[in-house]
């Protein structure tokens, strides 16, 4: 269940993924997409802890 709490000294009220500047750069690019890597960082964190989330797949 989410609770909305006031926000706390420090909190982090947006956030950009914008990684344009580093490509332009660096010629980075991502081989993974956003989508993907959650599921796979999900699975990693079910292997170590445990299935301690909801399965939403």
């Amino acid at each position: 269940m989410f609770i909305a709490r006031p926000s706390r000294p420090g909190d982090v009220t947006a956030t950009y993924a914008d990684i344009s500047r580093l490509h332009d750069l660096t010629g980075y690019q991502p081989k993974v997409m956003l989508k993907e890597g959650l599921e796979k960082f999900i699975g990693q964190y079910r292997n170590y802890y445990g299935n301690l989330l909801p399965d939403q797949t």
